[in-house]
């Protein structure tokens, strides 16, 4: 989670009910702890269904999960 607004931008696109202008291909890229990248994902056409803020029972952290769509998911290299 970081302070950058763009996911949330996106998402809106979403609520106002404008999915054409909310279709983006982007890619996904998940962390270890240490930070270094061990997975890759690209997805065409994507937009975020749903958003959610919680707090992480175990830690206490604040968390915020993304449920992404798309119309097509590939797995390519770190």
């Amino acid at each position: 989670m970081t302070r950058n607004i763009e996911m949330a931008a996106w998402h809106e696109l979403v609520i106002l009910g404008d999915i054409v202008a909310a279709r983006k291909s982007c890619s996904l890229t998940m962390f270890n702890v240490k930070g270094d990248p061990v997975a890759r994902y690209h997805l065409t056409d994507a937009w975020p269904q749903q958003v959610e803020v919680g707090v992480a029972e175990s830690s206490g952290i604040l968390t915020e999960t993304v449920t992404m769509t798309c119309d097509f998911i590939q797995r390519v290299s770190v």
